[in-house]
């Protein structure tokens, strides 16, 4: 008897095709496999953004670029609400 899949109970786990790496997730069928390499590709893209937004807002907030209003306020919630974040340390 086939192994199914733990996310949609296919019996569609092919480790040998598809491009797949051997001995990987040998618990999904080939359709989950790749969308959890899809997933972590779109979480790392966000991940870069945010990393990127706040160097940013950072820089803009140590050249002071007469930033005492509203777009200063902004920018310095967005950094806040970013080192806030639990795993923030982990990123930089």
């Amino acid at each position: 008897m086939s192994q199914q899949c733990k996310n949609c109970k296919s019996f569609a786990i092919n480790p040998h095709l598809h491009g797949r790496e051997p001995a990987k997730d040998l618990d999904l069928c080939d359709v989950c496999y790749w969308r959890t390499r899809s997933k972590t590709k779109e979480d790392q893209a966000i991940i870069n953004a945010t990393v990127e937004l706040y160097n940013d807002a950072v820089w803009a907030l140590e050249e002071d670029y007469n930033l005492d209003g509203d777009v200063g306020r902004s920018l310095k919630k967005v950094v806040n609400a970013i080192e806030a974040h639990p795993h923030w340390k982990d990123l930089v």
